[in-house]
């Protein structure tokens, strides 16, 4: 797992992907295929879901407004939302990733 530092105000935010920012993401309809469909909608979803792991306390309005705030900044928030994409499917690509894994389980016939 990786993490991304921003700095908003003057005030460094270290964000992150985990596993739970991946179900919040799969809660709030949040599909890779189907980014295009509704773009503005999933490049929100980004930014706020690399905030919930170390901020759990901040209201999703409270985030948006750090988007805001980071881009009067002169700060990029693409960069974060390209950030948790790239980590959202490095997380995908190992769970299938058969090639690493080196304890396999048994199947048995009953």
């Amino acid at each position: 797992m990786r993490k991304i530092t921003i700095n908003v105000s003057d005030k460094d935010y270290e964000l992150l992907l985990n596993r739970n920012g991946i179900k919040w993401l799969e809660a709030k309809g949040y599909v890779y295929e189907n980014s295009n469909k509704t773009p503005i909608t999933n490049y929100d979803l980004l930014w706020t879901v690399g905030f919930l792991a170390n901020y759990p306390n901040f209201t999703e309005e409270e985030i948006l407004k750090l988007q805001d705030t980071y881009r009067k900044e002169k700060g990029n928030p693409a960069e974060v939302t390209s950030f948790m994409v790239n980590e959202y499917l490095a997380f995908i690509n190992a769970l299938v990733d058969t090639k690493s894994i080196k304890k396999k389980a048994t199947i048995t016939e009953m």
